[in-house]
């Protein structure tokens, strides 16, 4: 696929610097990097969905249930 974007000065600045300091091949291998450093940065993301899905749905059941079982203050 091919696709055009357009850029700042700034960020086609920097694409040309990490072009020529990291001697990538081209300027796509450029934009690829930068779009897998992306999906890579996203787990924080999808951990605080999951929890919110569980807080929300059918999965806090089971927390609940286990809510005052130990783990707190000792009573008596």
């Amino acid at each position: 696929m091919t696709a055009s974007v357009t850029l700042s000065p700034q960020d086609a600045f920097f694409v040309e610097y990490y072009l020529n300091q990291k001697r990538a091949r081209t300027r796509s291998a450029v934009m690829r990097k930068a779009i897998q450093l992306l999906r890579e940065s996203t787990p924080e993301e999808d951990y605080a969905v999951a929890f919110g899905e569980m807080d929300e749905g059918a999965g806090a059941e089971p927390w609940d249930a286990a809510e005052g079982c130990g783990g707190g203050e000792p009573t008596g």
